[in-house]
């Protein structure tokens, strides 16, 4: 996978919204790319950020 596609990828792959085929390419992008697994640790973050406010009480 190129570069760009995967940085169009990342928020769907950590999203989990992305097929197997799609996954494991990202995936083998990632073990090779500094920049698209900082990108990834930014999402992941963002998505847990996310989750813990919806979770919390009003």
């Amino acid at each position: 996978m190129h570069h760009e596609a995967c940085r169009d990828s990342l928020p769907l792959w950590v999203a989990g919204a992305r097929g197997p085929v799609e996954a494991q390419a990202v995936q083998q992008h990632l073990a090779a790319c500094g920049a698209c697994r900082v990108e990834r640790g930014t999402l992941t973050t963002a998505v847990d950020e996310c989750a813990t406010a919806a979770a919390a009480p009003d």
